[in-house]
């Protein structure tokens, strides 16, 4: 039996995966649809996933969960259009919504929630509560090591992107609640929030942490957490510096 626990998000494996079992167990209409937006080049599968288990923790109704990858976006510019783009087509424009992004999901959640140019009067996202996973607000590891598009440029440290959603954060009118993982080695755990904000961050096991970054958006500690919170219930994990990345 695992036993790990993070100090600060005071949760076993073991309780979590029960908290997810009672959670299923009473489905409750959710105050508004969600957006799950997938990470760099993503073809929607992990983001399909998250979606169908926050489905289950929460309303139990696929329908109000919308997966968008894009694996043919080279910026992210390109993946908010997209996005965008299917919000229009399941009539969720000018609809309030939360949003979970992961990894470079995460950007384009907020590049969605700060406003797109060119939306206008097609509609616009109402984005009330922003989530993100390992999300490279403060530029990417992989990134400032290797540019491979005209995306991974937008994800470096200090690039003019980063910089314009910064410039947007003192303004946002949306929630945003943050989550990293430890060993990061694509991203980097203390890179998971914009400046000024630490993430809640959970510490994974076993063969898990080689893949970090792809495993941690399905650790059930961070499930239960995102899921208590689409539901309308209070989070128990506690934002604080990562001890490492």
């Amino acid at each position: 039996m695992n036993t790990v626990v993070n100090q600060h998000f005071p949760m076993t494996i073991e309780g979590a995966h029960a908290s997810l079992a009672q959670l299923a167990s009473a489905p409750v209409r959710l105050a508004r649809p969600v957006l799950v937006l997938d990470g760099w080049h993503g073809p929607w599968l992990l983001s399909q996933r998250l979606a169908r288990r926050l489905s289950k923790a929460t309303s139990a109704t696929p329908g109000d969960f919308l997966a968008v990858g894009y694996p043919w976006a080279f910026s992210v510019d390109a993946a908010v259009q997209h996005a965008i783009r299917r919000l229009r087509t399941r009539g969720w424009l000018d609809r309030e919504i939360d949003i979970v992004g992961l990894s470079m999901g995460g950007l384009v959640a907020r590049a969605i929630a700060a406003g797109v140019p060119g939306v206008g009067a097609r509609g616009r996202v109402r984005a009330v509560r922003v989530f993100t996973v390992a999300s490279p607000h403060r530029g990417a590891i992989f990134a400032d090591r290797a540019t491979i598009d005209p995306a991974s440029g937008q994800m470096k440290s200090g690039s003019a992107f980063l910089n314009s959603l910064d410039a947007a954060l003192s303004e946002r009118a949306y929630e945003l609640r943050c989550y990293a993982v430890l060993r990061d080695w694509l991203v980097g755990a203390s890179r998971s929030a914009p400046e000024g904000m630490d993430p809640v961050w959970v510490d994974l096991h076993g063969w898990r942490r080689a893949i970090s970054h792809f495993a941690g958006p399905y650790d059930p500690r961070l499930l239960v957490e995102i899921a208590r919170a689409l539901r309308g219930e209070p989070p128990t994990g506690s934002p604080s510096p990562p001890p490492m990345n």
